[in-house]
């Protein structure tokens, strides 16, 4: 039955990307391709519409009005776009728990409110309080639809969550949560785990994933090619089943391949008590000469780590502290030791 849901849905999409004169109301020259995709999202880039984030304005705003005080910012991401009534404006970034910067003059290479229009996107305009803001992937019919269908598509396939819909960006650079809040309690609407502003997002989006895996029995986390940086280590929870942390391989020469990097002196992943039945497989730890531990694994039995490179750690790539572990088509290499056991494992 899933096989035969995933194969209409996948139907369906290619119907949409195939017929887009059905769904556009005007020519797609219009588009600002920078910042709106011509093609249909992928699965890593509709975050927001499967989140369905949404909030009201408690304050009405005129057209040309950049800042939104709005109920509450849960679940709303800088980059986003938003509808408000029928106009499509762009999130430029989440001060606090009750304002979103929105529009043109806020954001580099952004077509600006309401210009949509051609796509079928209202005109900018007045908008009374109360009126609803709906967070919203993309700006015209086409690829809303295709993003619903694919938020659908998620919801059937429950046990896989990507890291890049919790924020995630993994472009190799520098993005510390300063850049898209304003103050550390905006920062903990979202995610409420964080302590400083100066935590990655590639950092905190990992920790909202696997935090979200622990109502889900069998999950599979999955970090899409790219380079991923971490300042804080990521605390593996106990799961109702097994937990699986996924690359798409460990190719030496980014993108492509996935990459974790740590940029400060830190454990990447450390189970805790009763954190079991673990696997990470198909990616690169990279210590950057400065990271402790690829996997710091004090706790946590039935371990399997898969067709890994880890590497420039400065005291182990992988440490057991118990039994029933096992390393298999992994290469691990430049750190303090390679593997330590202190009870029973395989390699």
């Amino acid at each position: 039955m899933k096989q035969f849901k995933s194969l209409f849905l996948f139907l369906f999409i290619l119907y949409l990307v195939l017929c887009p004169a059905l769904f556009f109301l005007g020519p797609l020259a219009a588009q600002n391709t920078a910042v709106f995709p011509a093609a249909v999202p992928t699965r890593a880039q509709f975050g927001v519409a499967a989140n369905q984030a949404a909030t009201t304005l408690t304050v009405g705003i005129g057209a040309t009005d950049t800042t939104l005080n709005v109920s509450s910012t849960g679940g709303f991401k800088a980059g986003s776009f938003v509808a408000i009534d029928s106009e499509i404006v762009r999130v430029c970034a989440i001060p606090d728990g009750t304002h979103l910067t929105i529009g043109f003059s806020s954001c580099p290479n952004v077509d600006g409110r309401g210009t949509d229009t051609a796509n079928g996107g209202g005109a900018a305009a007045s908008h009374l309080a109360n009126a609803p803001a709906q967070a919203r992937i993309v700006a015209w019919p086409i690829n809303q639809a295709a993003a619903e269908i694919i938020a659908t598509d998620t919801k059937l396939h429950t046990d896989l969550i990507n890291v890049r819909d919790f924020g995630a960006v993994g472009d190799g650079t520098t993005h510390p949560l300063s850049g898209s809040f304003g103050t550390l309690a905006a920062a903990q609407v979202v995610y409420p785990f964080v302590t400083t502003l100066a935590e990655e997002i590639d950092n905190a989006a990992t920790q909202a994933a696997v935090n979200a895996a622990k109502a889900i029995s069998g999950s599979r986390i999955r970090f899409p090619a790219g380079i991923f940086l971490f300042n804080t280590g990521v605390s593996i929870p106990v799961t109702p089943g097994s937990l699986i942390l996924e690359g798409v391989g460990w190719h030496d020469t980014p993108p492509g391949g996935t990459t974790l990097r740590a940029t400060a002196a830190i454990a990447l992943f450390t189970p805790v008590n009763g954190g079991n039945e673990n696997t990470i497989r198909d990616m690169t730890l990279d210590g950057n000469s400065v990271g402790t531990y690829g996997w710091y694994g004090a706790y946590g039995t039935r371990t399997l780590i898969y067709n890994m490179q880890i590497f420039g750690f400065t005291n182990d790539g992988a440490y057991f502290g118990q039994g029933l572990n096992r390393i298999d088509w992994s290469y691990i290499y430049h750190c303090g030791e390679g593997v330590l056991f202190y009870s029973d494992g395989t390699i």
